[in-house]
């Protein structure tokens, strides 16, 4: 028994490293790949849909975050040569998502001018309840336009070239949200369950 759950978890990190990349973005192309987050005492999910959309002639991998009060988020992502670019509906209009390498000190303000972000760090780990995460990159993500009244001045993102994102902290350094678990192959029947 101890020899097929050891195969199983083999299986499955090597299912993982494929699926992977070390762009610290994951663009999963089977919606069947989902990342869970907990989120204080709730949670969100994130997966991608098999297809991509057109927009102006870009095609766009649609990731979806569904959150377990019942809102949804859609983004629309796509690779150029140097970032990963997202598509913002509202405003019609394209701003970086993170540069493809990420250095220290690039920095880029969201389409509407209301964010700025800037890699802070780079190799930094990332605590969790769950499981530590190395190697990542530090993003800080500050509003400069109060356009989110309701939200916090300034985030901190965390990226591994492993999971893509997996976590947010205040500028107090308490975590606000963490990747909790990453399910592959799963079915329309499985139940997201976090514990």
């Amino acid at each position: 028994m101890k020899k097929i759950i050891l195969i199983a978890g083999i299986f499955a990190l090597m299912s993982f490293s494929l699926i992977g990349n070390d762009n610290y973005v994951l663009l999963f192309e089977k919606s069947n790949n989902i990342k869970v987050f907990k989120y204080g005492k709730k949670y969100f999910y994130e997966y991608f849909l098999d297809e991509k959309k057109e927009i102006n002639g870009n095609d766009y991998y649609v990731e979806i975050r569904k959150y377990s009060w019942g809102e949804i988020d859609t983004t629309y992502i796509r690779k150029t040569e140097f970032n990963y670019l997202q598509f913002n509906s509202k405003t019609k209009s394209e701003s970086v998502l993170l540069p493809i390498q990420p250095k220290v000190g690039d920095n880029w303000i969201e389409n509407d001018g209301s964010w700025k972000y800037e890699v802070i760090e780079s190799g930094v780990s990332f605590k969790t309840p769950k499981r530590n995460y190395y190697d990542c990159i530090l993003v800080s993500c500050k509003q400069i336009t109060n356009r989110d009244s309701d939200k916090s001045e300034e985030y901190l993102l965390y990226y591994s070239k492993e999971f893509g994102f997996v976590g947010n902290v205040d500028n107090e350094n308490n975590v606000l949200s963490f990747l909790n678990e990453l399910k592959l192959n799963t079915q329309k029947e499985d139940k997201i369950n976090v514990k």
